[in-house]
């Protein structure tokens, strides 16, 4: 975010679990060499995700609300 940084990659599956479903994404994760400025930086949810997905945002309400459109993969839930 606004500077450059050395990374390497990591293919990675990520899962989210919603309404009794898995929605899983097999993805490319960018992971920056750590340094003095970048250490402390949380990680950032990126936009080849979020782009899958419905977002409505409700200021009034505090309430950000996502819908899943699309997922490389979609299984039932092992968790409640």
């Amino acid at each position: 975010m606004g500077g450059s940084s050395q990374y390497f990659t990591e293919r990675a599956f990520v899962s989210f679990t919603d309404d009794g479903f898995e929605r899983l994404y097999d993805i490319d994760l960018y992971i920056a060499e750590p340094t003095d400025s970048n250490v402390r930086l949380p990680s950032l949810l990126g936009r080849d995700i979020l782009n899958n997905w419905y977002m409505r945002y409700d200021p009034p309400n505090s309430r950000l609300d996502f819908s899943v459109r699309y997922a490389d993969q979609t299984v039932r839930s092992r968790w409640p």
